[in-house]
């Protein structure tokens, strides 16, 4: 479930999105001037292996902000503009909001919404994720790479050409679509809990084979009770084949 928070939320938020990052790192802020401390988290992410792509006002950023984000492995730098808009993210969570990745933007108020879409496996979180991403994926078509420290395969003789970069750069957002919409058609057993195709209309099978026979043999009965939820897993008391859904995952 998409949550709404404020100025120091943010701050944290945005700290764990960078420091929790696995294979990608999203940064779209229209003005930055990066803290000491989430340049540090940056460079360990970086270091890690984590792909971290940054899109700003790029012919505006100073000369000193510049070299301090190209001292960062794995990082690209692109220029977008007409860029307004403010997101984070990594493979999991998302932050859209109204704060720029600057140092000072901490003491002002602001607000933003955070997605955690594979806590929370909420279709609607998975609409916003995906949307967002879409969004990020047209804004880098029409934005221009600046600079980038990202690591090159080593096999090839020559570097990326521009064009094979921004595919490369486009080809880990896909990734992450890609793991979002795998979640979509991933349900549970509602009695066991093993991983069974998820049933999104009535009349729902949120039974394995081997407990819907069970089902089958106790007389096929609507108001048996079971405790994992088909569409997210959770454990939640009083689910039947007819309303096999946590309160998260309720369809409207």
């Amino acid at each position: 479930m998409a949550n709404f928070v404020t100025t120091y939320n943010l701050f944290s938020l945005i700290q764990g999105i960078i420091q929790n990052a696995k294979q990608s790192l999203w940064l779209v802020s229209p003005f930055n001037q990066v803290s000491d401390i989430h340049l540090d988290y940056l460079k360990d992410a970086g270091q890690k292996g984590v792909k971290i792509v940054l899109t700003c006002l790029g012919k505006k950023i100073k000369k000193e902000e510049r070299e301090k984000l190209e001292s960062i492995d794995n990082l690209s730098l692109w220029d977008c503009s007409n860029l307004h808009a403010k997101l984070y993210f990594n493979e999991e969570v998302l932050v859209v909001t109204s704060l720029n990745l600057y140092e000072y933007s901490f003491g002002n108020r602001e607000v933003g919404i955070f997605v955690d879409w594979e806590d929370s496996l909420n279709e609607d979180d998975m609409e916003i994720y995906s949307d967002a991403i879409n969004e990020v994926k047209s804004i880098l078509a029409s934005s221009s790479c600046i600079s980038h420290t990202w690591i090159e395969d080593t096999k090839k003789a020559d570097p990326l050409s521009d064009v094979d970069f921004r595919a490369s750069v486009v080809a880990e957002l896909d990734k992450i679509i890609n793991a979002v919409n795998d979640s979509r058609s991933k349900g549970y057993c509602i009695n066991c809990g093993a991983e069974i195709e998820l049933s999104t209309k009535a009349p729902y099978r949120p039974y394995c084979l081997k407990h819907y026979h069970e089902w089958e043999k106790e007389g096929k009965k609507s108001d048996k009770q079971e405790d994992v939820c088909h569409s997210c897993g959770r454990v939640q008391k009083q689910l039947t084949i007819n309303d096999p859904f946590c309160v998260y995952c309720e369809p409207e």
